[in-house]
């Protein structure tokens, strides 16, 4: 994450860092395994950038304050608090619930959410068994609430949404491409809800 490029004069300069100088930025799934090492990364190679935002949510009883608590105390995190101590001072949490509307987050923490302009979209569901109704909830609902809150940021920039590299799974060529649904989205997300056994069975398949 430190990419660099000559300018007209030959200096070197970090591309990355001075893009996210003075940036807040929206993280969902920061606890996860990706999560822990974005967060690190922006934190140690763009030491101007303003806040990162940590989408948390109550997970096996565990508060998000609890699990904030326990991701900087992380062993990814050891050079940053030896050498950088101050740049985890820039995480925020935002309290969140996947199963409520617009995330659970309150209008009170989107309006503090104003100046972000690039949000990463990691969370989800990753249980290869998942309950489809549940699945459906985490990994397709959620990601459309996140797109309706990033449309009422007036500084949007980019958004990022980290998906599972098991997608299109039944493709022996799995390209770089959008490969059309079986049938309408939304059609396919109201079979789901109500038990989902026309998608199941096309899953299995």
């Amino acid at each position: 994450m430190t990419s660099k490029m000559d300018s007209k004069d030959g200096i070197n300069i970090a591309i990355i860092p001075q893009f996210y100088a003075g940036r807040e930025v929206f993280i969902t799934g920061a606890t996860g395994f990706v999560g822990k090492v974005l967060v690190e990364r922006l934190l140690s190679t763009c030491p101007d950038i303003c806040r990162l935002h940590l989408l948390i949510t109550v997970k096996r009883g565990e508060s998000p304050e609890a699990r904030l608590d326990k991701l900087k105390k992380s062993p990814i995190y050891d050079v940053l608090h030896k050498n950088k101590p101050d740049q985890l001072k820039k995480l925020s949490l935002v309290h969140g619930d996947f199963n409520e509307v617009d995330l659970g987050i309150t209008d009170k923490a989107i309006d503090a959410l104003r100046d972000v302009s690039i949000v990463f979209h990691l969370a989800a569901s990753v249980n290869m068994e998942e309950n489809l109704l549940t699945a459906v909830k985490v990994n397709t609902i959620a990601t459309m609430a996140l797109l309706d809150i990033c449309h009422r940021l007036p500084k949007i920039a980019a958004f990022i949404h980290v998906s599972t590299g098991y997608s299109n799974a039944e493709r022996t060529l799995i390209e770089e491409t959008v490969y059309p649904l079986p049938r309408p989205l939304d059609t396919m997300i109201e079979e789901s809800l109500k038990g989902g056994q026309m998608t199941l069975d096309e899953i299995k398949r």
